[in-house]
């Protein structure tokens, strides 16, 4: 796996964290670390815990990409993202999202496909405990 989607598995139990350090954004290298740490978690027939980093699980797909232009990238982005939601909808064992905070745009689409979603309160900033 790269830096961008780790793996961890304890017994049957994988945990697939993403984290670009920023807000998790869809580019194709992301997407294709999320697609390889999901054929390592179909190799060890595990169910998968898949979460982000800390206030992020994802903001959706990269938007520059989009505003490069090269219509080949696009594509390419659009299909990992796509085959991506349909892989969690059809997955052997059962996905569980742990939302650790703001998920929008396509980011939404994998909690969406997973069998069960966990979601964080938002993180407003104030010290609030409401």
């Amino acid at each position: 796996m790269t830096e961008l989607a780790t793996y961890e598995l304890r017994e049957r139990i994988a945990t697939i964290t993403i984290d670009d350090g920023k807000v998790n954004a869809f580019s194709i290298p992301m997407l294709e670390a999320i697609h390889e740490a999901f054929d390592q978690a179909e190799r060890d027939e595990a169910i998968v815990i898949l979460t982000g980093r800390e206030n992020y699980f994802s903001a959706g797909f990269d938007l520059k990409v989009f505003a490069g232009g090269e219509v080949d990238q696009v594509i390419e982005m659009l299909t990992l993202g796509a085959t991506l939601v349909e892989r969690i909808l059809g997955f052997t064992t059962p996905v569980i999202t742990a939302c650790s905070g703001h998920t929008v745009a396509a980011g939404a689409f994998l909690p969406l496909a997973a069998d069960m979603r966990i979601g964080s309160r938002a993180h407003t900033g104030s010290a609030s405990t409401r």
